[in-house]
């Protein structure tokens, strides 16, 4: 994989943000199915692959599709992410980094790692790394807040 510019990833992670995580299920399958046809459509973090009802099918069941294939890769993701890894530490380091300088730069941080490990392709990558960073940054707001007020007491 050639040098990854991080400009566009971030770029495409900011438009990736304003999805709802349905959207960002559907988009998810709409890529996956792009590269299974043609895998040039999902080499740049920036392809945006489009919808075709004939090779892709109803909305709904390419949601639901998108909503597995996250489900299914979310072991690799996360062994990437958090396990312990010495073939992925510098990377698991770089995200690490990223903390505290906000949810683009996890996002972007993520996507990167997903992608330059071949993990899965950069605009695979990228809707992966915002449903991650969406769902369970969320849950550690949450979880941090509740925490916060139980300690008020």
């Amino acid at each position: 994989m050639s040098a990854i510019k991080t400009q566009e990833v971030e770029e495409t992670v900011n438009k990736l943000m304003q999805s709802s995580e349905d959207q960002l299920y559907e988009d998810l399958g709409v890529r996956v199915k792009a590269f299974a046809t043609n895998g040039a459509a999902t080499a740049s973090f920036s392809s945006t692959p489009t919808y075709d009802a004939k090779q892709m099918g109803l909305r709904d069941d390419l949601r639901a599709f998108g909503k597995a294939w996250f489900k299914g890769i979310m072991t690799s993701a996360h062994e990437l992410i958090c396990g312990d890894s010495p073939d992925w530490k510098e990377d698991r380091d770089k995200i690490k980094s990223t903390f505290g300088l906000g949810t683009t730069a996890v996002t972007t941080a993520i996507a990167c790692a997903l992608a330059t490990n071949a993990i899965i392709p950069a605009a695979i990558a990228a809707v992966v790394a915002t449903l991650i960073v969406k769902i369970f940054f969320k849950s550690a707001y949450d979880a941090f807040c509740a925490n916060w007020k139980q300690k008020l007491g």
